[in-house]
């Protein structure tokens, strides 16, 4: 490591240049993580509530901000008039794209890949103003660097202040921002910060001595060679990439919230200034003994595969993720070179940030059919830890009493026998499992934990920690599912529960369609759609030249409901559950119950507002992304327009089926701003009813007439019940929507 330089005795700083410079760097980068979420809630209308959407937008983010560094090391070698001139024109010229919004006239999305459409949005939309923040951080220590300040040598402690202020704009926009202000307002406010950032910048300027600002005009450091630089690299790449992974496997395959799409990125966000403090909270010695420990332990939960307790299983994670996240950045401050390469060294880094993102949320889901980056780049992360004392010790103790020689085979290979047992032994339930299962966990732990400090032995025997803790058992169920696919949009997976004779269809956790395999239940609808349900009534009431449209189509069990002389029009985003639905190998609903049915790709809301008024005498809005509703598809605005696609004696149908958000207020409230009547069916199947597929729903009637309601209602089991307004509630608009006031765990 290159010592931080040292500069000649400075002389009495001016006051209030800390303030100065530490107010531009907390402000820019406040601005840069409030324009994320901010950014990432305005594109969600245009490709639904995917993970992706968010995962994609990072990615730009980190390559924004890549050239952001890049332009900064290039402006550090400019003398300092040169330097606040050409940093001024760019933000003059960022300041032509405000207020941000999306480029109207950017075209919609269409055949083009949907993370490439997404990028371009971002690029025309925010691309300028985001680059022109992004410089903030290293252009800023590099001018503080030549400062009077007393602590002018040292300038890292403003990369501390950066973080925070990204990390208070992560926290304030779910729980004040977002809650309280509309996008246009979030808009204009964020814009005022960025004139206000600009001052701030020519403020600092005026503290930074007046010459060229050049290697030669400071003490010679040694400059960092190719290998060092590479370092960085890795040691940024890992913890970025497994910061999406988390949030890819969290939000598709435990809970699917895009509220904890920022979790991640906070903690994240909180290593960088616990590793980066004059005075770090935990040393780099604990952080690194306590990943090697959860690797060891938790590692094996990257494959779970069950959600009985989906919050202990994310707590979990989130808790290696970060510590593995603290450790690697911990060793990426302590190589941190002096102030001359203080440009180079977080170009470098950024370059790290956009490899990791960039396999995680481009990549990967061309390469894995599920999320596999995630065990892939924890086992990265164990190569690059070094273990603290503790493990060091327990180590020495074996290596003390065998040659290392025979360690080296002895060990992961007790580890792959331990796993392979434990896989063969619970591989029917941890219930049946035998003495022999906590006999080599045990073993397991032990021979692992007694690698740590042996670079490819600990990774291997963290391999088999990984398989035997639940690993090998969820690839195997994986294989064994009949169809497995991954795509923008999630994984898909299609599987057969033989002892009940059911072929199911999940998106992520989510269980989106069921078929019975039994010949007296052929075609009936399970799930959330069966006869007894809310659609299954409303759906054998609707008359028999009805025009039905269908919002989401999982497997197709809604088609089964279709009378002869109906036509029926499925909205669907993702052309790939079209395919599963209508391949008579996997789901026979639609080939059998509606072969001439019409299909539309696209967004729904897009399309449905291409259709004529009154197209339809029963519309069905059944869109899920894993357990979340698109939000966009239940705001005022939405609901307004599938309404005027309703005849005026037609039905409108909302499934709000959901395990961690209560949606009834949202529908209640745009109800009774345009006036129709809501009426709530809640679906408890029995025990029978259970084992032959069918779930809890709710599902919501709208109708434009008491007259049309009390019709519907007349030809349907008792049981349906009035929904009013929540006293308090604040409605969802397009410019303003709270999921907070909805999770089921905050009321």
């Amino acid at each position: 490591m290159t010592a931080p330089m040292t500069m000649p005795p400075a002389t009495l700083a001016a006051p209030g240049v800390r303030v100065t410079f530490v107010a531009t760097v907390f402000l820019g980068s406040f601005l840069l993580f409030l324009v994320q979420p901010m950014f990432a809630r305005m594109a969600l209308p245009q490709l639904g509530g995917s993970p992706s959407v968010w995962n994609t937008a990072m990615v730009f983010y980190q390559a924004t901000l890549l050239a952001g560094y890049a332009y900064a090391d290039r402006l550090g070698r400019l003398r300092q008039r040169w330097q606040t001139a050409t940093h001024a024109a760019l933000f003059a010229a960022a300041a032509l794209c405000l207020p941000i919004g999306l480029a109207a006239w950017y075209p919609a999305p269409g055949a083009v890949s949907p993370t490439l459409w997404l990028i371009g949005l971002m690029a025309v939309s925010i691309g300028l103003p985001f680059l022109a923040v992004s410089a903030q951080a290293p252009l800023m220590q590099r001018w503080y660097a030549h400062t009077d300040a007393p602590d002018a040598a040292d300038p890292y402690f403003l990369y501390a202040a950066s973080n925070v202020g990204s990390l208070l704009a992560l926290v304030a926009y779910p729980t004040l921002v977002e809650p309280n202000a509309g996008l246009h307002m979030q808009a204009l406010g964020w814009s005022a910060g960025f004139l206000v950032l600009l001052v701030l910048i020519l403020a600092c300027s005026r503290h930074v001595k007046h010459a060229a600002i050049l290697a030669a005009d400071v003490l010679p450091q040694e400059k960092p060679g190719l290998a060092t630089k590479l370092l960085w690299l890795v040691l940024a790449a890992v913890p970025s990439g497994l910061m999406l992974a988390v949030t890819t496997y969290l939000t598709t395959d435990i809970v699917a919230m895009p509220l904890l799409w920022i979790i991640p990125l906070a903690l994240y966000l909180v290593t960088f200034i616990i590793a980066f403090s004059s005075r770090p909270v935990i040393s780099a010695q604990t952080s690194a003994t306590i990943a090697c420990v959860l690797l060891v332990l938790v590692g094996g939960l990257s494959f779970a595969d069950s959600h009985k307790q989906p919050f202990l299983v994310m707590g979990a994670l989130l808790a290696l993720v970060f510590f593995v996240t603290l450790a690697l950045h911990q060793q990426l401050a302590s190589r941190r070179p002096g102030v001359v390469q203080l440009t180079q060294f977080y170009f470098w880094m950024s370059l790290g940030g956009v490899i990791g993102g960039g396999f995680t949320a481009l990549l990967a889901p061309l390469l894995f059919q599920g999320v596999y980056e995630f065990p892939l780049l924890l086992l990265a992360s164990a190569a690059l830890l070094t273990p603290g004392a503790p493990l060091t010790t327990l180590r020495g103790f074996f290596e003390r009493h065998a040659r290392p020689s025979l360690l080296n085979v002895l060990i992961p290979a007790l580890a792959l026998v331990a796993a392979l047992v434990l896989f063969i032994d619970s591989s029917d339930g941890l219930e049946k499992a035998t003495l022999a299962t906590p006999f080599c966990a045990a073993m397991l732990v032990v021979t692992t934990l007694a690698a740590a400090g042996r670079r490819w032995r600990f990774t291997a025997n963290v391999a088999a920690c990984i398989l035997g803790f639940g690993g090998m058992l969820a690839f195997v169920k994986a294989q064994a599912a009949m169809h497995q696919e991954r795509g923008f949009f999630g994984v898909y997976r299609v599987g057969e529960d033989h002892a009940n004779q059911m072929r199911w269809l999940t998106h992520g956790t989510t269980l989106h369609g069921v078929e019975s395999l039994k010949p007296a239940l052929a075609f009936t609808p399970l799930s959330y759609y069966a006869p007894a349900s809310g659609l299954g009534q409303i759906a054998r009431a609707l008359p028999d030249q009805a025009r039905v449209g269908l919002v989401g189509l999982g497997a197709g069990s809604t088609f089964c409901y279709r009378k002869p002389g109906q036509v029926w029009t499925s909205y669907e985003i993702d052309p790939r559950v079209v395919a599963i639905a209508t391949d008579p190998r996997l789901f026979r609903y639609v080939q059998h119950c509606a072969p001439d049915a019409r299909f539309v790709i696209g967004d729904a809301r897009l399309k449905l507002a291409t259709t004529p008024e009154a197209a339809y005498d029963a519309l069905i809005v059944d869109a899920f992304s894993s357990d979340s509703i698109p939000l966009h598809l239940l705001t005022r605005e939405a609901v307004a327009l599938y309404a005027s696609r309703v005849a005026p004696n037609g039905v409108l149908l909302v499934h709000i089926s959901n395990r961690f958000m209560d949606l009834s207020p949202v529908v209640a409230d745009a109800a009774h701003a345009l006036g129709l009547q809501a009426t709530l069916y809640l679906y408890q199947p029995g025990a029978a009813a259970k084992d032959r597929g069918e779930t809890r729903s709710i599902w919501i009637m709208l109708t434009k007439s008491q007259a049309v309601q009390r019709a519907y209602l007349a030809q349907v089991r008792p049981g349906w019940t009035p929904l009013e307004p929540t006293p308090g509630f604040k409605g969802w608009t397009d410019d303003h929507a709270d999921i907070l006031s909805v999770l089921n765990a905050l009321k």
